[in-house]
This record gives C-alpha cells, structure tokens and sequence, in this order.
C-alpha cells in the first residue's frame, strides 16, 4: 500500500501527460452519456491506484464535476495543488468542512452538474454498512444526493496495469426511489460499497487504507438534515 501511495504522489506532478494517453476507460460510453445529457449525475471514487487520474480523465469525455477536497495547512502548497487540480474540475472544488459545501453540491446536482465524491472514507456521522464483512461507516451522502435529485449514481473504479498505465471503469449503481427514503438511501450506499470491495478484493495493494473504516460511529446520522 506505502508502494503504492509513493507511486501516486510521484505521479502527481505528471497528471496532464497520464490523462492525455495512459488512461484506459472500459465503458467511456457511459461518460459521454453523462456529458451529453446534460442533467445532473453523482459520480462516487475511491483512493484506489491513481485516483488522481482517475478523476482527471472524466475530463477527456466532457464531465467537469464539483469535488469535495481537504485543503492543505500551508496555504503555498495548496494553492499548488488547486492549480493542478482545479483545471479538471470545472464545478469547482469545495472545502471538505465547510458547512456550505452540502448544499452546494446539491444545488449543483440540480442545476445540471456532475460531483465528485468519495465513498473510501470513515464517516464518523456515516450509515454502518457491510463492507468487508463488517459495518463500516459509510456516507450516505452521494445516495441521498442522486434519489434527491432523480440523478444517475456512478461508480469510478479501476487498477494500474503495468508502469503508469491503468485501467478504469464506470459501474452504474441502481437507485431505489419507495415510499421509504431512508431504506432507498441504505439499499443505494450499502450497493456502492458492495462494488467498490469486488474492485479492491482484485487488486487490494492499489488501496490506499491508511485509517480505520469500522470503528463505532459516536452519533447518529440525520439524513434530513442535507435537504
């Protein structure tokens, strides 16, 4: 995994020349599709082989997302990071703690947009949902979005073939719109995780696991509060 971290953040710096010839999509068909249509779509990634790349190459098929980031305390690397960033993400790329960010995206998703999202992460206020055989704390967040907004939810997923080529694919996840939301939003994100551990279960070293996804949530998780 540490082999693999090293590798990307290496990779980082080299982000336009990957995304012009050494990304692979299986299916970019889907993602035309999104950038035709133009309505809205909730794209879901994780930290697996270059994830960078993964996310830059979206732009190659005409989907510039809104993307949640984590900005970096020394404000001169990250204004770096924004510059080789930003260019891929035509939304715009909000603030992983700021509290405006939620609705931003929504308002995104509705206007039209694609977003961004990871689904890796330990979500303290998250959905306990089966992943590798045990709850982990997911955020419902991307499935709230896409039944909220009747979008199409997605997963980005894929692996480094050989040097710095790779491999990736566009999985749609169904979204189930019942009388019941909350049971639609548990049925969508327990859906999402089920995809992204078959993907990880192939190539588990390209997982970047670096935090504990299956300790307890201390609170509970409004799904009302977002809307």
């Amino acid at each position: 995994v540490w082999r693999s971290m090293g590798r990307v953040i290496g990779e980082f710096f080299h982000i336009d020349e990957i995304v012009r010839d050494r990304v692979e999509v299986a299916n970019p068909e889907l993602l035309a599709e999104i950038a035709r249509s133009g309505k809205g779509a909730v794209l879901c990634g994780a930290h697996q082989t270059n994830w960078e790349a993964a996310s830059a190459v979206l732009s190659q098929y005409g989907v510039s997302p809104m993307a949640v980031y984590r900005p970096v305390s020394n404000p001169y690397v990250d204004a770096d990071l924004m510059r080789r960033r930003g260019k891929y993400y035509g939304g715009g790329l909000r603030a992983k703690h700021d509290r405006e960010t939620p609705f931003a995206l929504i308002r995104h998703v509705r206007s039209g947009g694609a977003i961004a999202v990871a689904v890796d992460e330990e979500a303290l206020d998250g959905l306990p949902t089966p992943f590798f055989g045990r709850p982990a704390q997911t955020t419902p967040f991307p499935a709230l979005v896409a039944r909220q907004c009747n979008a199409p939810l997605m997963l980005i997923h894929g692996y480094r073939t050989r040097g710095v080529r790779f491999k990736m694919f566009v999985t749609p996840i169904e979204t189930p719109r019942t009388d019941d939301r909350n049971a639609d939003i548990y049925a969508t994100t327990a859906a999402v995780q089920a995809e992204l551990e078959k993907s990880i279960r192939q190539h588990p070293e390209q997982w970047r696991w670096i935090h504990d996804r299956w300790r307890e949530s201390i609170r509970s998780f409004g799904i009302g509060r977002m809307l």
